[in-house]
């Protein structure tokens, strides 16, 4: 199925906005701003640089990378792992990973020594990327973790008028394998119809509230599509904090007409017009990296934090402990809610 011609207009321009985020600096702007949402964004030097116009008027907010991470994170992600727990991992070569393949059926999957270095990060940029089956193990804990904080049993969701996704009650939440945008993306058999069933292997498809996605952008960068049905919006998120040059958001978009265009009966995607949701490019409130190896490792606690519906206010800093409890939560097999959860 082609996207609509006017909304590919609408989001190409849209995308092209923010590359004019400077024009919203300055206190100038400040009385033309909606009051409900709005955001503030301070640099280092605690000058306020970007605050967020609301999303009703569906301009998209970019913040710039020096203007995130200047406060230290209290989330447990954050927080040095026990020393009984980070010397084994020290030494550790390879793990077990479980995944979802596409027809829903679980497996495990061993990671080499290779990826487990990637993971730790060995200090050249080029081996510290972060490659499928890691990302795909994240998404398999990510969305299981869901599954269980929700149950079996949730109700078919019902948008909640809430846009702000870090402000509201929990959600339930699923993300799409990496191979997902590989395959909606193809020029060839039309891009929806490729992906039309991947929705029989989501568990209680209608009760999910946000879809995510990441993307392998030119085959060397991880950003992520975010589809939340529950604020009626779309977010990309390029930890570089780089527009949207690789038809992501057209591929979300695309996958959002499709599931509306076939939705039946109790489907929560009856009756929706993606075409008038704002589409959120690198709000200000994500995190931005600042070296170029670090990428997946943003990506993961970004989507991890957005299936808690809590800020994530980790930073570039704060790599070197992220990169070791990604190692532990893979090697455990398990991804806490908190710090005190199981067996963080």
């Amino acid at each position: 199925m082609e996207i609509s011609a006017n909304f590919s207009r609408r989001v190409s321009r849209k995308l092209k906005q923010a590359s004019v985020a400077d024009q919203l600096l300055g206190p100038e702007f400040e009385d033309d701003l909606p009051p409900e949402p709005s955001f503030s964004c301070y640099s280092s030097d605690g000058e306020k640089k970007i605050r967020g116009i609301g999303k009703s008027h569906g301009v998209i907010c970019t913040g710039n990378a020096s203007a995130l991470g200047t406060e230290k994170s209290t989330d447990w992600t954050c927080r040095p792992l026990p020393d009984e727990i980070k010397r084994p991992l020290r030494g550790l070569d390879t793990l077990s990973v479980s995944v979802n393949a596409n027809n829903g059926a679980r497996h495990d999957i061993l990671l080499s020594s290779a990826s487990v270095q990637r993971l730790r990060g060995a200090g050249n940029s080029q081996l510290s990327w972060l490659d499928d089956d890691t990302i795909n193990g994240f998404i398999f804990l990510i969305n299981e973790r869901s599954r269980l904080y929700h149950g079996q049993d949730a109700a078919i969701h019902r948008s909640s008028g809430i846009q702000d996704p870090f402000n509201r009650t929990r959600v339930r939440t699923y993300i799409f394998g990496t191979h997902f945008f590989e395959i909606l993306n193809r020029n060839t058999n039309g891009g929806y119809d490729n992906v039309a069933k991947w929705r029989r292997k989501v568990p209680g498809f209608n009760t999910v509230c946000v879809f995510m996605f990441p993307a392998f952008a030119n085959s060397n960068h991880w950003v992520l599509a975010v589809v939340d049905v529950d604020g009626r919006q779309l977010i990309y998120y390029d930890p570089l904090c780089r527009d949207d040059t690789f038809n992501v958001m057209d591929c979300a978009v695309q996958w959002m007409e499709g599931e509306i265009r076939t939705a039946k009966g109790l489907d929560p995607f009856r009756g929706l017009d993606v075409s008038k949701w704002p589409i959120l490019c690198n709000p200000w409130h994500l995190p931005q990296q600042s070296d170029i190896e670090s990428c997946g490792i943003f990506v993961f606690f970004v989507a991890e934090h957005f299936e808690r519906c809590v800020y994530p206010n980790f930073a570039q800093q704060d790599m070197p402990i992220l990169r070791y409890r990604a190692v532990s939560i893979l090697k455990q097999k398990f991804l806490p809610n908190s710090e005190n959860d199981g067996r963080n």
